[in-house]
């Protein structure tokens, strides 16, 4: 999962970093330091929450592409 994108696609809806870190449970830097790629993946239960915002805002979670 490219959670970089996943986030830039959540920000590009209209959400702020600051209401993505509220659904995640986690801080906005942490969001932050993700859409920098200096995180390269969250704990699971905030990547379950990432993954069930991207459902209620109807946005398909980015998959990484195969090489």
């Amino acid at each position: 999962m490219n959670w970089q994108s996943v986030i830039n696609s959540l920000i590009g809806s209209g959400l702020s970093i600051d209401d993505i870190a509220t659904e995640m449970g986690v801080t906005a830097n942490a969001v932050r330091e993700i859409t920098a790629g200096r995180t390269k993946s969250p704990r699971y239960e905030a990547a379950m929450r990432l993954i069930a915002l991207c459902k209620k805002k109807r946005i398909a979670p980015a998959q990484d592409k195969a090489a």
